[in-house]
Protein backbone atom coordinates (compact mmCIF):
# COMPACT_ATOMS: atom_id res chain seq x y z
CA UNK A 1 0.00 0.00 0.00
CA UNK A 2 2.57 2.81 1.02
CA UNK A 3 4.60 1.51 -2.10
CA UNK A 4 1.02 2.30 -4.35
CA UNK A 5 0.89 5.49 -2.74
CA UNK A 6 4.49 7.13 -3.45
CA UNK A 7 4.44 5.51 -7.36
CA UNK A 8 0.27 6.62 -8.10
CA UNK A 9 0.08 9.04 -5.95
CA UNK A 10 -3.03 7.58 -4.53
CA UNK A 11 -4.39 7.47 -0.79
CA UNK A 12 -3.75 4.78 1.66
CA UNK A 13 -5.73 4.10 4.03
CA UNK A 14 -4.53 1.89 6.74
CA UNK A 15 -6.56 -0.98 9.22
CA UNK A 16 -4.58 -2.73 12.05
CA UNK A 17 -5.68 -5.95 12.54
CA UNK A 18 -5.21 -7.81 16.05
CA UNK A 19 -4.23 -5.97 19.41
CA UNK A 20 -0.51 -7.04 18.90
CA UNK A 21 -0.32 -6.07 15.04
CA UNK A 22 2.01 -2.81 15.42
CA UNK A 23 4.03 -4.48 18.16
CA UNK A 24 4.77 -7.53 16.15
CA UNK A 25 5.91 -5.65 13.70
CA UNK A 26 8.40 -3.62 15.33
CA UNK A 27 9.83 -6.82 16.12
CA UNK A 28 10.46 -7.97 12.52
CA UNK A 29 13.64 -6.97 10.34
CA UNK A 30 13.08 -3.21 9.01
CA UNK A 31 9.81 -3.70 11.27
CA UNK A 32 10.10 -0.50 13.11
CA UNK A 33 11.21 1.68 9.81
CA UNK A 34 7.76 -0.13 8.20
CA UNK A 35 5.80 1.13 11.02
CA UNK A 36 7.61 4.84 10.80
CA UNK A 37 6.83 5.15 7.14
CA UNK A 38 3.47 3.68 7.59
CA UNK A 39 2.23 6.47 10.25
CA UNK A 40 3.92 8.79 8.08
CA UNK A 41 2.52 7.94 4.72
CA UNK A 42 -1.42 7.15 5.77
CA UNK A 43 -3.69 9.31 4.90
CA UNK A 44 -6.53 7.93 7.50
CA UNK A 45 -6.10 4.62 10.12
CA UNK A 46 -8.98 3.03 10.69
CA UNK A 47 -9.60 1.89 14.03
CA UNK A 48 -11.63 -1.34 14.80
CA UNK A 49 -11.09 -1.33 18.80
CA UNK A 50 -10.19 0.90 21.12
CA UNK A 51 -7.39 -0.72 21.38
CA UNK A 52 -6.16 -0.20 17.58
CA UNK A 53 -7.47 3.43 18.31
CA UNK A 54 -4.25 3.29 21.50
CA UNK A 55 -1.87 2.16 19.14
CA UNK A 56 -2.06 4.24 16.56
CA UNK A 57 -2.08 6.94 18.87
CA UNK A 58 1.17 5.70 20.46
CA UNK A 59 2.87 5.90 16.78
CA UNK A 60 1.84 9.55 17.06
CA UNK A 61 -0.82 9.49 14.16
CA UNK A 62 -3.07 12.32 15.00
CA UNK A 63 -6.46 11.64 16.25
CA UNK A 64 -7.78 13.32 13.15
CA UNK A 65 -6.61 11.03 10.92
CA UNK A 66 -8.14 8.07 12.74
CA UNK A 67 -11.69 7.12 12.30
CA UNK A 68 -13.46 4.63 14.48
CA UNK A 69 -15.09 2.18 11.96
CA UNK A 70 -16.17 -1.05 14.86
CA UNK A 71 -16.77 -4.30 13.21
CA UNK A 72 -20.40 -5.07 13.68
CA UNK A 73 -22.72 -7.88 14.17
CA UNK A 74 -26.14 -8.22 13.13
CA UNK A 75 -28.15 -8.79 16.09
CA UNK A 76 -31.46 -9.42 14.89
CA UNK A 77 -29.59 -11.78 12.55
CA UNK A 78 -27.03 -13.68 14.93
CA UNK A 79 -29.52 -14.21 18.28
CA UNK A 80 -29.96 -17.36 20.04
CA UNK A 81 -32.93 -19.64 18.62
CA UNK A 82 -36.01 -20.59 20.71
CA UNK A 83 -35.61 -24.20 22.54
CA UNK A 84 -36.42 -26.24 20.14
CA UNK A 85 -35.01 -24.94 17.18
CA UNK A 86 -32.03 -24.75 19.20
CA UNK A 87 -32.09 -28.38 20.21
CA UNK A 88 -32.60 -30.05 16.44
CA UNK A 89 -30.29 -27.21 14.73
CA UNK A 90 -27.72 -28.70 17.68
CA UNK A 91 -28.87 -32.05 17.27
CA UNK A 92 -27.75 -31.93 13.27
CA UNK A 93 -24.59 -29.63 13.31
CA UNK A 94 -22.83 -30.79 16.80
CA UNK A 95 -22.71 -34.34 16.22
CA UNK A 96 -24.96 -35.12 18.36
CA UNK A 97 -23.48 -33.75 21.59
CA UNK A 98 -24.62 -33.30 24.70
CA UNK A 99 -22.30 -31.46 26.51
CA UNK A 100 -22.00 -27.36 26.45
CA UNK A 101 -20.80 -26.26 22.54
CA UNK A 102 -17.36 -24.10 22.46
CA UNK A 103 -17.18 -22.59 18.97
CA UNK A 104 -14.33 -21.57 17.19
CA UNK A 105 -15.11 -19.76 13.35
CA UNK A 106 -11.86 -18.66 11.16
CA UNK A 107 -8.89 -19.23 9.26
CA UNK A 108 -6.92 -22.47 10.90
CA UNK A 109 -3.24 -20.15 11.19
CA UNK A 110 -0.71 -20.43 13.92
CA UNK A 111 -1.61 -16.78 14.59
CA UNK A 112 -4.72 -17.51 15.72
CA UNK A 113 -3.75 -20.06 18.11
CA UNK A 114 -6.57 -22.58 17.70
CA UNK A 115 -4.26 -25.33 19.34
CA UNK A 116 -4.53 -23.69 22.96
CA UNK A 117 -8.03 -24.05 22.51
CA UNK A 118 -7.62 -27.57 21.81
CA UNK A 119 -5.67 -27.76 24.76
CA UNK A 120 -8.37 -26.06 26.74
CA UNK A 121 -10.52 -28.23 26.00
CA UNK A 122 -8.40 -31.45 26.70
CA UNK A 123 -7.78 -29.87 30.20
CA UNK A 124 -11.47 -29.81 31.24
CA UNK A 125 -12.46 -32.13 34.23
CA UNK A 126 -14.83 -35.08 33.14
CA UNK A 127 -17.37 -33.22 36.02
CA UNK A 128 -17.31 -30.04 33.32
CA UNK A 129 -17.58 -31.40 29.89
CA UNK A 130 -17.24 -29.11 27.11
CA UNK A 131 -17.26 -29.87 23.42
CA UNK A 132 -15.75 -28.12 20.59
CA UNK A 133 -16.69 -27.35 17.00
CA UNK A 134 -14.02 -25.74 14.83
CA UNK A 135 -15.70 -24.59 11.60
CA UNK A 136 -12.88 -23.01 8.94
CA UNK A 137 -9.54 -23.94 6.98
CA UNK A 138 -6.00 -23.39 6.63
CA UNK A 139 -2.39 -24.50 6.80
CA UNK A 140 -2.71 -25.63 10.21
CA UNK A 141 -5.65 -28.07 9.56
CA UNK A 142 -4.01 -31.04 9.77
CA UNK A 143 -1.38 -30.39 12.75
CA UNK A 144 -4.64 -29.42 14.71
CA UNK A 145 -6.44 -32.63 13.47
CA UNK A 146 -3.04 -33.96 14.79
CA UNK A 147 -3.31 -32.43 18.09
CA UNK A 148 -6.86 -33.90 18.69
CA UNK A 149 -5.69 -37.45 17.39
CA UNK A 150 -3.28 -37.66 20.01
CA UNK A 151 -5.39 -36.25 22.64
CA UNK A 152 -7.96 -38.49 22.06
CA UNK A 153 -10.61 -36.24 21.18
CA UNK A 154 -12.61 -37.23 17.98
CA UNK A 155 -15.37 -37.31 20.33
CA UNK A 156 -15.71 -33.73 21.60
CA UNK A 157 -13.48 -31.83 19.46
CA UNK A 158 -15.15 -32.10 15.62
CA UNK A 159 -12.97 -29.77 12.99
CA UNK A 160 -15.74 -28.93 10.24
CA UNK A 161 -13.90 -27.67 7.31
CA UNK A 162 -14.98 -24.28 5.70
CA UNK A 163 -18.50 -23.14 5.62
CA UNK A 164 -20.37 -20.71 3.60
CA UNK A 165 -22.82 -20.35 6.22
CA UNK A 166 -21.67 -20.07 9.48
CA UNK A 167 -24.92 -18.92 11.20
CA UNK A 168 -26.48 -22.24 12.83
CA UNK A 169 -22.78 -22.96 13.88
CA UNK A 170 -23.06 -19.61 15.86
CA UNK A 171 -26.98 -20.00 16.71
CA UNK A 172 -26.67 -23.82 18.24
CA UNK A 173 -22.86 -22.95 20.21
CA UNK A 174 -22.60 -22.11 23.81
Amino acid sequence: GMLAKLVFRKRLVVTIHGQQNITLKQREPLGRWRVRLMARLGDRFVALTRFCRLQYLREAIAPSRIVDIPNGIDMDRFRPLPGAQRAALRARLAHGLQSPVVLYVGRLVALKRVDLLIGACASLPPAHPASCIIVGDGPERASLQGLVEAAGLRETIHLEGASQDVLPYYQMAD
